[in-house]
């Protein structure tokens, strides 16, 4: 029997919709819930689209309790965090250790923390002239994007890359790899 899996997302839903299509043809885990901190967000509406129940807080008056309860109710033993834009509360980092996956648009440490999402972490990466950027799959810890790390993917940027050309990069290697790496995770293989 496969994880039962809880996405938490924050916006558009490009990757949770990825990981919804698979779970369905998946017997490592299955999508039993979204949970979003915004009223109206893509994720939604690619949770419809799959038959997902959809759970919608307001983050600044959530306690862990009342995310616990939300987790249990349908029965989650696996978070993923995709495009979620809130730090996960201590309590429920510890009732999940090592069972909270985060997708980060950078290779971390490099660009890690509050604030560092989507366009802000490729247009910091630009303006440094790194050589490199990517993807890091890490398990969560209390602080923003500290987490042990499951796997990095590295991509080139050549001097004529912009913000939207990186960032271009960095969303093909998050197709590429992250649905594979989240299953790997559920199989116990990594």
């Amino acid at each position: 029997m496969g994880k039962r899996m809880a996405i938490f997302a924050s916006g558009a839903g490009s990757n949770a919709r990825r990981l919804m299509q698979h779970g369905c043809r998946s017997s490592y885990y299955e999508v039993v819930l979204v949970l979003t901190d915004r009223l109206a967000s893509g994720v939604q509406l690619h949770a419809k689209e799959f038959s997902v129940p959809v759970e919608q807080l307001q983050w600044k008056d959530t306690t862990p309790n009342v995310i616990l309860e939300i987790l249990a109710r349908y029965k989650v033993d696996f978070i993923v965090l995709a495009g979620f834009l809130r730090c996960i509360p201590k309590g429920v980092v510890d009732n999940f250790s090592q069972r909270i996956v985060n997708l980060h648009p950078s290779l971390l440490p490099k660009y890690g923390g509050k604030g560092m999402f989507g366009r802000n972490v490729h247009r910091a990466v630009f303006n440094a002239q790194e050589a490199q950027t990517g993807i890091t799959i890490h398990y969560v810890s209390e602080k923003y994007d500290e987490g042990p790390i499951i796997k990095q993917v590295a991509v080139n940027i050549s001097p004529d890359d912009d913000v939207d050309a990186i960032e271009l990069k960095v969303r093909h290697l998050e197709s590429q790899h992250f649905v594979n790496t989240v299953e790997d995770v559920c199989k116990n293989t990594l």
